[in-house]
């Protein structure tokens, strides 16, 4: 559910020749998994690219990784970088979640919303939500509750 709210919202963000590149929400598979090891490989060259481009150093792995026919890569401009950190900062939520610490009481929070059976992506602000599941009477009654005990007394 995290990823499909994250990466969502990222691919609206992209330019629309870069959204008809996309399809579909990212798959997490096991490495053990023989079908996936050309995603492996893939995922290896990419590391040892982008050491070798941050240090300057050449990696003597990376020429083994390399194909015959070469491959395709896209740099990705410093301004470009920086626009959607500037963009990704505006977000609500975001400030609340950028250490690690804060990441983790987050996926913790989340978590607790999602077994409760409330989804994530319809939260809107502060108030009380319910999940699909709850009845209408159900509502009413906890409205009723509140408004006659306060919030404290909220407990069955």
């Amino acid at each position: 559910m995290l990823v499909e709210m994250f990466f969502t919202e990222m691919v609206k963000a992209l330019p629309v020749e870069a959204r008809n590149l996309v399809d579909g929400l990212p798959m997490f598979k096991s490495e053990k998994e023989l079908q996936y090891a050309p995603l492996q490989a893939a995922d290896l060259l990419a590391w040892h690219l982008r050491r070798e481009y941050e240090t300057g150093e050449k990696l003597p792995r990376t020429n083994g990784l390399l194909g015959e026919h070469g491959h395709l890569v896209q740099e990705i401009p410093d301004e470009v970088l920086r626009g959607w950190a500037s963009h990704h900062a505006t977000l609500p939520g975001v400030p609340l979640i950028q250490s690690k610490r804060q990441w983790k009481d987050f996926r913790t929070d989340l978590k607790k919303l999602i077994d409760a059976g409330i989804d994530p992506s319809k939260v809107t602000g502060p108030g009380i939500y319910y999940s699909k599941a709850s009845t209408a009477l159900g509502r009413t009654i906890d409205c009723f509750r509140r408004r006659l005990f306060g919030s404290r007394h909220l407990s069955p």
